[in-house]
């Protein structure tokens, strides 16, 4: 029997007693010139590329995901204080849509989002900074993704804001087709209740 999805550590690391929590980075925006000059080089070295643009490469916990069914959706799924995560995802296989929700309370793009085409073929990555919800859907069978995050995965402080979201109206390239939602997904809570959260912190 396959597995379907989910948060799947390869390892984690304890972290130690008193560490200071992070802080929500804002957007970066790579050169796209650089990152084609690495390509043409035929050899990418993340790290390297990530610390020429001052983004994170402290990572805290890597995992894979992986979903059997095509328009699988997960999400949308953020972690508040001391637990905010910036995270980085490369395709390994096949086709998703990886989809993020600017959630920074003092941000003017509060409760937008934005779309990234993530495929096997290309190998290709996002780097999603703290502060934004994270979502996903199967575009083809058999997904994988490679997850890094900076901090570590906390039950206690995940909220989730449903998929279909009236507000977000989030175009999730599905077509007609009808999605496979889990229950604990498909239960998430409304972006109106969100903002009603984050008010009582």
């Amino acid at each position: 029997k396959s597995f379907e999805g989910g948060q799947m550590p390869l390892y984690r690391r304890l972290p130690k007693r008193g560490f200071n929590p992070l802080k929500k980075e804002n957007i970066a925006i790579l050169n796209l010139d650089k990152i084609q000059s690495y390509i043409d080089k035929k050899s990418i070295n993340t790290s390297e590329l990530l610390k020429e643009n001052d983004l994170n490469i402290n990572w805290k916990e890597e995992y894979h995901s992986y979903t059997k069914n095509k328009f699988c959706i997960k999400g949308l799924y953020i972690q508040l204080e001391p637990y905010v995560e910036t995270k980085m995802i490369t395709a390994i296989n096949g086709d998703s849509l990886w989809v993020n929700v600017d959630l920074r309370e003092n941000s003017s793009t509060f409760g937008k989002w934005t779309s990234t085409l993530l495929s096997g073929k290309l190998n290709n990555s996002v780097y999603v900074s703290g502060g934004f919800a994270n979502g996903c859907v199967s575009l083809t069978e058999n997904v994988d993704l490679f997850v890094k995050a900076d901090n570590f995965y906390s039950v206690e402080y995940g909220v989730g804001i449903k998929w279909d979201d009236k507000d977000l109206d989030i175009d999730w390239r599905i077509g007609n087709n009808t999605p496979i939602v889990s229950k604990w997904h498909d239960n998430f809570e409304s972006l109106e209740n969100f903002k009603e959260l984050i008010g009582k912190h």
